[in-house]
């Protein structure tokens, strides 16, 4: 038999919601059901709101239903926040909390292990894992550390095809209709002009896809014959219907840009120039940026609930309330990116064991001398924030609320800027304040910074990303406040 699990999260407590993955997970489950080759579906995205103890007990369950079967493929899905610390990967459920982590995500190796013990002949993974325009700065995240993990991960199974959206220091693409990457998959079968669509088919149609889609390439792993058939395509299989968009990897970005070939050093570095800004281009960008925030069009439910009151700061002392340091390890990672910020530091002292020599006169020289430990204190250098290098108007934007009644709590968003002469990150997060008075309240700094990334010269696109980031901020004030009151 068959068997399909299909994930989709949407909305978060504490990250970004993923409007678009609600979408996602229902045209997948859509193709399988089409198929008719799938015997039992697990869905896990009607409510978009999915609780990890949810998530785990109704997968722990569906792998003992089918436990003693005989299972020739298995087809998981998931789309939603993921996360992977150098370690891991995890799966990230609506109430994921960073200080909570082991508890409130699902780990890559304990999902694996649950899809193991069915003993499938062929397992089959996509994850649409949204890492991107929402990533998190946790330490040192190589892409060839995680292609390393990836690929030791398909050790686990008989045979398999794993599909990623991205790689780990990549953003996963989405708009409110569908993930980039799941359109690629679902076009993938609509376009194939054969009948037997294969997984390799997929994995090819992907592949050129995104091929000059440089903000996002997805990574796969074949450790199969490449003869597995996905599904005969059906006249039910025919009649879905993608969403359309005028977003995504246009026709334009898939098929490339047809080049003249360049003939001399100077075309070379004309060409190569293009992509790059002037300082006057930047001071322009951030202009505009600045009076998109004052003058964003929130929601009338946001206006008559709160006061919005954003400030534009140039001080680099502001962002030690604000969990700089993550950042200030992110800037030390990518040392070779040329941004206009290098992290700061400061001498830590630390006490460390050291062997050493002791001598006592009174012994024969062979016995004179012998050795043992003893604690020592020493020093070393540590990241202590960041530093932006360029003169640019403000550094940080603090957008505060103020609410107007007094059951709704104050929130604050806050948005940086990593830059180069080519692209910018646009770093930032949500969070709240903890009242300790009618006058008093400190800021809860158990949040992350997440940024997206984008190429200067696209004014357009920064633009977007600043609107996103309000309305995100916009939906995260309402959910704090739905929660609060059903609470």
């Amino acid at each position: 038999m068959n068997l399909a699990i299909v994930v989709g999260i949407s909305r978060y407590d504490n990250l970004n919601e993923l409007p678009a993955c609600y979408n996602d997970a229902e045209l997948i489950e859509e193709v399988l059901e089409s198929s008719d080759r799938f015997d039992g579906i697990l869905s896990l995205y009607d409510k978009q709101y999915l609780k990890s103890n949810d998530f785990k007990e109704n997968i722990v369950k569906f792998i003992e239903e089918y436990k003693d079967k005989e299972v020739e493929e298995l087809f998981l899905y998931y789309t939603g926040h993921g996360m992977y610390d150098g370690q891991e990967f995890y799966y990230l459920p609506s109430d994921y909390k960073k200080q909570k982590s082991k508890q409130t995500a699902l780990e890559n190796s304990e999902l694996d292990t649950l899809l193991k013990s069915l003993r499938p002949n062929l397992t089959i993974k996509v994850v649409d894992a949204c890492e991107s325009g929402v990533q998190y700065i946790k330490g040192n995240k190589l892409t060839s550390k995680f292609d390393s993990y990836l690929e030791k991960t398909g050790d686990r199974f008989k045979s398999c095809y794993f599909m990623f959206s991205s790689y780990n220091n990549q953003n996963s693409w989405q708009n409110d209709n569908l993930s980039f990457f799941t359109k690629s998959f679902l076009n993938a079968i609509i376009n194939y002009e054969g009948s037997d669509v294969r997984y390799k088919d997929i994995i090819d149609y992907i592949s050129d896809e995104f091929e000059t889609f440089d903000r996002q390439t997805p990574f796969f792993i074949g450790q199969a014959d490449f003869t597995e058939k996905f599904l005969t395509k059906t006249e039910q299989v025919n009649e879905i219907v993608i969403p359309s968009d005028n977003h995504g990897v246009s026709e334009e970005e898939t098929q490339g840009e047809i080049e003249e070939e360049l003939t001399s050093l100077e075309e070379l570095v004309k060409k190569d120039a293009e992509k790059y800004c002037t300082k006057e281009e930047v001071e322009t960008i951030f202009n505009e940026i600045e009076s998109v925030i004052k003058n964003f069009d929130y929601s009338k439910e946001m206006i008559n609930l709160y006061n919005v009151d954003p400030s534009f700061n140039k001080t680099n002392s502001v962002f030690t309330d604000y969990n700089y340091n993550n950042i200030g390890r992110w800037l030390e990672d990518n040392k070779e990116q040329n941004y206009f910020a290098k992290p700061k530091y400061k001498e830590e002292t630390y006490e460390d064991e050291e062997r050493v020599k002791i001598d006592n006169p009174l012994l024969p020289a062979s016995l004179a001398s012998r050795y043992t430990t003893k604690t020592v204190t020493k020093t070393k250098q540590v990241v202590d924030g960041f530093k932006i290098t360029e003169d640019v108007p403000y550094e940080l934007v603090l957008i505060k609320t103020e609410p107007k009644f007094e059951n709704i709590p104050w929130c604050i968003c806050g948005i940086t800027f990593i830059f180069s002469k080519t692209k910018i990150n646009l770093f930032y997060f949500n969070s709240y304040y903890e009242e300790e008075g009618w006058d008093r309240r400190k800021l809860n700094k158990e949040f992350s910074w997440n940024f997206s990334t984008y190429k200067l010269k696209e004014k357009e696109e920064v633009i977007n990303g600043i609107r996103e980031i309000l309305n995100e901020f916009q939906k995260y004030l309402i959910n704090k406040i739905k929660k609060k009151i059903e609470s």
